[in-house]
């Protein structure tokens, strides 16, 4: 039996965002950054969207070392200049990584 919940607004939005940057990182090249190709980094995040989306568990640490300064996330941005992105989706990020609670 699933039990159905409401997601929160900023689960959403949290999700609406990881999948923007999903997105951006799929579109580019296969190099690395930190060991991670961008395809990599895009299938974990997917597999965090799919947890916010069953009210599951995420892992905050993980997800905000992805995201943090000259991590693979923004290497990645870097060399594929969307770089003014990144800085606005990361900020973006941590606003509402702050607001994730467990369950």
């Amino acid at each position: 039996m699933k039990i159905s919940f409401k997601i929160s607004d900023s689960r959403e939005s949290l999700i609406e965002l990881l999948n923007k940057v999903k997105g951006l990182l799929i579109k580019h090249n296969n190099m690395s950054f930190d060991g991670l190709s961008p395809a990599e980094i895009g299938m974990d995040l997917g597999i965090v969207i799919e947890q916010l989306q069953n009210g599951e568990r995420i892992d905050k640490e993980y997800l905000k070392a992805l995201f943090a300064p000259t991590a693979p996330i923004q290497e990645c941005a870097i060399a594929n200049d969307w770089s003014d992105e990144y800085l606005r989706l990361s900020s973006e990020f941590d606003d509402l990584i702050a607001l994730q609670h467990p369950l």
